[in-house]
């Protein structure tokens, strides 16, 4: 005769149940998991468009009103910029076999230094690895979009649930009402001011240094500010990787005035813009120390590839939060005056 299970058993075995498929749920749902935080990161930038449509129209038609144009603006600058590099490109490097720029840079020499063996050198490990890379470069690609979509399925129901997706999530949040606010609300400031300021960067930096290179008569300037608004996406490197070898080709055709012009001009403002505008923004939109992004943007591209840009910083600056408001709420010194 089985023995029936106390009210504490019977409540530990069924938290062991709810742990394991929880457990389970997670394993099956990680490898989709940028898509599923790119959801609520964008429902912050288009939720207020939403509500205006939707008093005008019916909650799923100004759902899907928003989805597509969210859509058209994410893909119509992609598909642009994949554009340009695919048609400028070809031209771009058969003009510069053709000039010879390429064979002067290989025979480029500062004092005792042979500039440009090294150059040459570095240029073959870089097509080399990017042959290597290749076959990795699609499947991140491939990834990417699968995560865009499941994003896209996300916001579509985060939108037309509207507060109730928050009402059913807040009372498993273990803090007082207050701060469990002060979180959403967080959340808001911080994901516009990452998408601001990634945005604002990307467009100045792509726009300075394409003007720069075509004031200092590089060819495809197009071509090569297109490059840079994309490369201002890697933190600290940025756009170095593109208006740098605009220096050594300047070098190389012996044009030593516009060379030092573009590296001045280069190093001074556009390689600044991301040390002034970021924690402008951040400062403005949500006060975000600016190493959180600095390393936060590191590490999220490791995890979550190109979303890991803005995921990334999120996530360590909401740990930052959660800690300060443990802290106040559960004995420990208020943080609020140290808070990051």
């Amino acid at each position: 005769m089985t023995t029936p299970l106390s009210p504490s058993s019977r409540q530990w075995a069924a938290a062991a149940l709810v742990v394991g498929v929880g457990v389970g749920v997670v394993w099956l749902v990680a490898p989709y998991l940028g898509g599923l935080l790119l959801a609520p990161v964008l429902h912050v930038v288009v939720s207020p468009l939403y509500r205006r449509l939707a008093g005008l129209v019916p909650k799923g038609l100004a759902a899907g009103a928003v989805l597509l144009l969210t859509a058209l603006l994410i893909i119509g600058p992609a598909a642009w910029l994949v554009s340009v590099i695919v048609v400028e490109a070809p031209d771009a490097f058969e003009s510069l076999r053709a000039s010879g720029l390429l064979a002067s840079v290989g025979g480029l020499r500062i004092g005792p230094f042979n500039v440009g063996a090294s150059v040459g050198a570095m240029g073959g490990s870089v097509v080399s690895w990017v042959a290597g890379q290749t076959a990795s470069l699609f499947g991140g690609a491939a990834a990417t979009v699968l995560d865009v979509i499941i994003a896209f399925f996300g916001l579509y129901y985060l939108l037309v649930a509207g507060d109730r997706a928050w009402v059913a999530v807040r009372p498993f949040i273990p803090l007082s009402s207050a701060h469990a606010d002060e979180l959403i609300d967080r959340f808001d400031t911080e994901t516009r001011a990452m998408m601001l300021g990634t945005v604002l960067i990307a467009l100045v930096q792509g726009s300075l240094v394409g003007t720069a290179f075509a004031v200092a008569g590089l060819p495809d300037p197009l071509l090569w500010g297109t490059v840079a608004s994309i490369a201002s996406l890697i933190p600290l490197v940025g756009s170095a990787i593109v208006w740098l070898p605009g220096v050594v080709a300047l070098l190389a055709m012996r044009q030593y005035q516009w060379a030092i012009g573009l590296a001045v001009f280069c190093a001074a403002i556009v390689a600044n813009m991301d040390n002034v505008l970021r924690p402008l923004v951040s400062s403005r939109v949500s006060n975000t120390h600016p190493m959180i992004t600095l390393v936060g943007a590191f590490a999220g591209m490791r995890v979550f590839g190109l979303l890991g840009l803005v995921l990334g910083p999120l996530a360590i600056s909401y740990f930052f939060v959660l800690v300060r408001m443990y802290r106040e709420e559960y004995g420990g010194p208020a943080a609020s005056s140290d808070q990051p």
